[in-house]
């Protein structure tokens, strides 16, 4: 990855003071309690090239119902800036699978309704954007950068029955 690249992303956690939440999540496994039995929720695993790759042995060891497994050739960590086609193709291509399982409809008590119940508006950061747009138009992608001004203030979709 270029320097530029680097900045815009660090710039991005920064201008919108989401560096600590998305650590949260590394703080969270550090101190949590994992099962001792495998997870039995349907998953779906997307592996990109240039990422960690999965041994699917230990995966089937925590996780008894893979529904989906798929490894590409592109991409890296960062799947939906190196690759948002594959990972869009390879999500709906799950979601297609998890809808038409009679297993979503019995376990959907236990894993309560996920679907989006209302809308919440975060607050716009001008200054946040206008960097992210800059940076955008001089990667080359003014088509990026122009979905900044078509797009609405920053959704916060909030779902009932899922973990928040």
């Amino acid at each position: 990855m270029d320097a530029e690249t680097v900045l815009t992303i660090a710039s991005i956690y920064w201008f919108t003071n989401t560096g600590a939440s998305s650590a949260r999540l590394y703080h969270e496994e550090r101190h949590t309690e994992h099962p001792t039995e495998p997870t039995t929720a349907p998953t779906g695993l997307a592996s990109f090239a240039y990422d960690f790759r999965p041994v699917r042995k230990f995966a089937e060891r925590d996780h008894s119902n893979i529904v989906s497994w798929s490894e590409f050739g592109r991409g890296g960590h960062w799947a939906t800036h190196d690759a948002p086609d594959l990972l869009v193709a390879d999500l709906r291509q799950l979601c297609r699978g998890l809808r038409t399982t009679e297993e979503l409809k019995r376990n959907r008590s236990r894993w309560g309704d996920c679907r989006p119940t209302g809308r919440t508006s975060a607050p716009r950061d001008p200054v946040a954007e206008t960097a992210i747009r800059q940076s955008l138009v001089g990667q080359g992608k003014a088509q990026a950068a122009s979905w900044l001004e078509e797009a609405p203030a920053s959704p916060t979709v909030r779902r009932r029955g899922c973990a928040p």
